[in-house]
């Protein structure tokens, strides 16, 4: 999982430079930034085994915000993203929504786990 926090932070990079290149508004660009820095701070907390009485509070509200966020982000991306085609089948689009789901899965988990398992 520490190789795995390790390439979500470059990839979060990497999807925050998607941002500011498809000119996406200032607060929806640093909004994201955000969620993907708490993302990747629980994926290390859960690495480490960090899992406090404080932090699970903090997480049990983060961790819906993370799965709206990753729903919004797909969204926009989609309506108004750099990529933008309109005659993008239903495939592609499912082959899309997997490969995200692949990426932000372990994340989800490890960032769960942290919110509603129980505490150290």
């Amino acid at each position: 999982m520490l190789v795995y926090s390790i390439i979500f932070i470059l990839l979060s990079i990497a999807f925050i430079d998607s941002d500011i290149s498809n000119e996406y508004s200032l607060f929806y660009s640093v909004w994201m930034a955000l969620s993907y820095l708490m993302m990747s701070i629980g994926n290390l907390l859960f690495v480490f085994d960090k899992n406090v009485r404080d932090i699970k509070r903090v997480w049990k509200i983060l961790f819906p915000v993370y799965i709206i966020n990753l729903i919004v982000s797909l969204i926009i991306d989609k309506k108004y993203g750099d990529n933008l085609s309109l005659n993008d089948g239903l495939l592609f689009n499912l082959v899309v929504f997997i490969i995200v789901a692949i990426i932000f899965l372990p994340a989800f988990r490890a960032n769960y786990k942290i919110a509603y398992k129980n505490p150290n």
